[in-house]
């Protein structure tokens, strides 16, 4: 479905109604945003996406264990400079991979000093610099390393926080949706790269405690630019550099969240089904946004191809024609691909997986796959 299926948000057209330039209700300028109509209930329907004319080419990367470490589980992937960063939650450690998936190094120091962490809750690596930012959860504090690993410094927190991401100047972009008692900040605030307090970027009304399921909120599109998928209370994505933000997408969800449990936090999902709604896996390169939105019940797909200006309604397998094989989903992407993860049991659970991976037993690192996008 091409751009006639879908609206721009022109206000400035509307001088009568309103000033040149529209701002949100949290102060952030929607100027030429689109608007994609998220429908549930008997919604339109978009003809069916071919892989193929979204994504290049796709490669597999298997994660090589010479040095001895074999990963538990993967939380997140960041791809910087040609070195994939990859987050071990259940190793609670860092690892650096080549783009060949030689192991480079690792960061797996627990405990309370200085250069050890207790429990990592996220990380970043600063494209300006290759820095790696570790946020330790417990301590709320983020631990820098140099590109070689080197400890370099401590970066206090007096707020929780649930993501993080460093600008392309080195400045810090928190975001915490969910409401807290006390003085802890709310919805997504800048800091310079020391920790001060810069400027608030995204504010959420103390009168919306609603919180959807939130793993990850930031995505790098490039070096300079991070994508944020905000809260139900705007169902914005933005776009946010150094010295800039912007709504860049808006979601038009047909569901309204009743004003009962607007007002409080939930943590029975399961008890709403079809009444309230969440999104996730936001992940967008320079040419490509996807975002799944669920009410629990069904899961809709968004697919945004921005060179060509069209975008896909996945709802169900036949709405999605793989002519590109890919044998699992996206965990992360950057400005170039797509990046999800084969465990080596999935792999071994399927005799077609045991064929193409041949080289792959139950010692094995998973293999990263990568989409390219067109």
């Amino acid at each position: 479905m091409c751009i006639s299926k879908y609206h721009l948000v022109l206000l400035s057209i509307l001088p009568f109604l309103i000033s040149c330039k529209y701002e949100s209700s949290d102060g952030v300028s929607t100027n030429n945003s689109l608007v994609f109509d998220i429908t549930f209930d008997n919604g339109d329907k978009t003809s069916p996406l071919s892989l193929s004319q979204i994504f290049d080419s796709v490669s597999y990367i298997p994660l090589k264990n010479d040095s001895g470490i074999i990963i538990g589980g993967i939380k997140d992937i960041k791809f910087v400079h040609n070195r994939f960063y990859i987050w071990d939650n259940k190793a609670n450690a860092l690892y650096v991979f080549d783009n060949k998936g030689n192991y480079l190094q690792e960061i797996s120091h627990i405990g309370n000093a200085s250069n050890e962490h207790i429990l990592i809750g996220g990380f970043d690596v600063n494209p300006r610099n290759e820095e790696i930012s570790l946020f330790d959860s417990p301590s709320r504090k983020i631990k820098r390393f140099s590109k070689n690993g080197t400890f370099l410094d401590n970066l206090s927190l007096k707020d929780v926080i649930r993501d993080f991401a460093v600008l392309g100047n080195g400045d810090y972009v928190f975001y915490t949706p969910d409401y807290l008692k006390g003085k802890n900040r709310r919805g997504a605030w800048q800091t310079d790269s020391s920790g001060v307090f810069k400027k608030q970027l995204v504010s959420m009304s103390d009168d919306f405690l609603y919180g959807g399921l939130y793993p990850t909120c930031f995505c790098r599109i490039n070096d300079s630019t991070i994508g944020l998928k905000g809260g139900e209370d705007h169902d914005y994505i933005y776009h946010i550099t150094a010295d800039t933000i912007v709504v860049k997408y808006q979601l038009k969800v047909d569901i309204k969240i009743p004003d009962e449990i607007k007002k409080r936090a939930i943590l029975n999902f399961e008890n709403y089904k079809g009444k309230v709604y969440t999104k996730n896996d936001y992940f967008e390169t320079e040419k490509l946004m996807t975002i799944a939105v669920s009410n629990l019940k069904r899961r809709i797909l968004l697919f945004y191809h921005k060179t060509d200006s069209c975008h896909w309604l996945i709802q169900s397998e036949k709405d999605l024609v793989e002519d590109i094989k890919l044998h699992t989903w996206f965990q992360s992407s950057y400005n170039k691909a797509l990046i999800g993860v084969l465990d080596c049991s999935y792999i071994l659970s399927f005799p077609g997986l045991r064929e193409e991976f041949p080289d792959i037993d139950e010692s094995s690192n998973p293999i990263l796959m990568v989409a390219y996008t067109k």
